[in-house]
């Protein structure tokens, strides 16, 4: 998911452009890491004519390895070209599918009826097997 936002383009002189950008940090650790680049930027403000990077930087959404989430690049470009910024496209994940909702019942269970189902262990308690042990001894001990 491209969360990288150019939050300034400004026209420095005749042939340099600076521009802004910035990213959220990962919300989970199952979303993945991304790197943002002078070359993805580039890709983003597409009305100007862009001939090189002169100062690059690399924005991630991880805080990890001393990455910033926020930038400034700095490009060379041709003379005369006016410029707006292409806003970033949107993608979906798998992570967020939506689950098909089960069918609504008009008497939704009882909290009562709802313990009742649980299974009851076989296994008889301690308190019972010391009992049994303690009636076994004394019956030997009478005979």
């Amino acid at each position: 998911m491209s969360n990288l936002i150019i939050e300034t383009v400004v026209k420095v002189d005749e042939e340099t452009l600076e521009v802004t950008a910035s990213t959220k940090v990962r919300d989970l650790a199952i979303e993945k890491k991304v790197f943002y680049t002078g070359k993805d930027v580039v890709n983003l403000v597409t009305d100007y004519d862009i001939m090189e990077i002169l100062q690059d930087h690399t924005i991630a959404n991880t805080k990890r390895a001393n990455y910033n989430q926020r930038a400034t690049w700095f490009f060379k470009i041709k003379k005369t070209t006016t410029g707006k910024v292409k806003e970033p496209a949107k993608v979906t994940t798998k992570t967020q599918k939506e689950a098909p909702s089960p069918p609504e019942t008009k008497n939704p269970p009882t909290p009562a009826a709802k313990n009742t189902s649980t299974k009851r262990s076989t296994k008889p308690s301690i308190r019972g097997r010391m009992s049994k042990i303690a009636k076994n001894k004394q019956v030997d001990n009478d005979k």
